[in-house]
């Protein structure tokens, strides 16, 4: 819970929703924490298009 605190703004925290708590429990491993954008979008409050959620762990690129 500490991460989570550390992570998000007084203001955002009160904004969480229980399907965003939910969420977060369920969806991320323990020692990490999502941005907001992205835990808010699993519940569609943000625009999926804003989004940058690649991580580069597949192992490879794809170029134009």
């Amino acid at each position: 819970m500490t991460k989570v605190s550390d992570a998000y703004s007084w203001e955002e925290m009160c904004e969480l929703e229980e399907v965003d708590m939910v969420n977060l429990l369920r969806y991320y491993p323990s020692n990490e924490v999502p941005s907001l954008d992205v835990l808010k979008g699993l519940n569609g409050g943000r625009d999926f298009g804003k989004l940058d959620v690649f991580d580069g762990s597949f192992g490879f690129s794809v170029g134009a």
